[in-house]
């Protein structure tokens, strides 16, 4: 008899592990589908620092009521600086990121200008790539505002000089490397900031969320389409180059920043999403290379299809390099964009809200025939 009440036992404990084990199984799916469908998305995944890769989205969150929902916009400043470039944008969230900061002089220029708008404190501060023209006006903001987090180009510094510690100078030493003082001063500033920083790649977008109820929200997204190879790997002979191009939307409408990107990353994006062109579709284009011949190549500009071009530009004596090409204005007249241009209108603002309602504001009016003039 001990056999049989040793296979009756045996049988019974198969059946209870059986079920256990289905219960275990079935609860761990549960579990994994929560938090794939509903934690997941909230995480917030700029937490990486010192050049680590983001492998997701961030997404900053704030509940609104349908009140504050009326007063939400997306603002966007091309401030006017000269041959330079400078960016304010306020998301509707609240959140706010400046990118680039024209060239030294123009420093204080910059700061007074966002200062002017009650800001105090900067949440994201983006330098597109290396050139003083960008990044020269940058200790002037860091010394004036508290900056929450740092993008910066993944680009070596060989400048004589310098004396970070090597773990902050990231990027390939094989690709083009800065040796200015410009840059360095700029690395010294986001290092004695001390708040988190990393390289920006296309894997660095932010969404900021209007959550107006559980069922219902409004997003707005920093979408970064280019470099399109991983942080390690990003490799440009031009410093231009190194300009990430970006996507920002709301409401249904889009705007297309390029930084001093030219056609060689123009190419490297139209390539990369030649399955699905329409990522690159805008409604406003902020030119690339302040209009110079080397950027907006028809094939691009024939792609995102902007009804409206900013370009920030001007003269500069120093060099004596003056904006926009002429080649660049034709270009854009054939894709049937209206240009609006910082030389002549000054500071101009592009808002928007939730419903896709735009529109600009500038400081000084001119004529169709005056923003068709070029230079070279």
């Amino acid at each position: 008899m001990s056999p049989k009440k040793k296979s009756s036992k045996a049988k019974f404990n198969r059946g209870q592990y059986g079920i256990i084990s289905t219960v275990i199984f079935v609860a761990a799916v549960l579990v994994f589908s929560l938090f794939y469908y509903y934690v997941l998305p909230k995480i917030k995944a700029i937490k990486t620092t010192n050049g680590e890769n983001v492998t997701a989205a961030a997404v900053v969150t704030k509940d609104i009521t349908y009140e504050e929902l009326a007063n939400s916009y997306l603002l966007v400043h091309f401030i006017s600086v000269g041959q330079a470039d400078a960016i304010f944008i306020e998301f509707p969230t609240g959140h706010n990121m400046l990118i680039d900061a024209a060239e030294e002089k123009s420093g204080n220029k910059v700061v007074e200008y966002i200062s002017s708008l009650g800001v105090t404190k900067l949440d994201y501060v983006l330098l597109t790539h290396q050139d003083s023209d960008h990044c020269g006006g940058m200790t002037a903001v860091y010394n004036a505002f508290e900056v929450k987090y740092s993008f910066r180009p993944a680009t070596f510094s060989k400048y004589g000089k310098y004396s970070l510690q090597d773990s902050f100078n990231i990027g390939l030493d094989t690709a083009y490397c800065s040796t200015t003082k410009a840059y360095y001063d700029y690395l010294v500033a986001v290092a004695n900031e001390g708040t988190p920083w990393s390289a920006f790649n296309r894997d660095s977008d932010i969404n900021f969320e209007l959550k107006v109820s559980e069922d219902l929200s409004y997003v707005c997204s920093l979408d970064f389409l280019s470099p399109t190879a991983i942080r390690e790997e990003i490799s440009y002979d031009n410093a231009n180059n190194f300009s990430p191009i970006i996507s920002l939307s709301f409401g249904g409408k889009k705007v297309l920043l390029t930084g001093d990107a030219e056609s060689e990353t123009e190419n490297e994006v139209l390539e990369c999403y030649s399955n699905n062109l329409s990522v690159l579709d805008a409604d406003v284009l902020k030119v690339g290379h302040h209009g110079s011949k080397t950027s907006s190549k028809i094939d691009f500009l024939s792609a995102v299809t902007p009804e409206y071009a900013v370009i920030s530009c001007g003269y500069d004596p120093a060099s004596g390099k003056r904006c926009p090409w002429q080649v660049t204005l034709d270009n854009l007249f054939n894709v049937n964009s209206a240009i609006l241009r910082t030389d002549l209108s000054g500071n101009i603002v592009y808002k928007v809200n939730y419903l896709g309602e735009d529109g600009f504001t500038y400081e000084k009016d001119c004529t169709f025939a005056e923003t068709m003039v070029g230079y070279k």
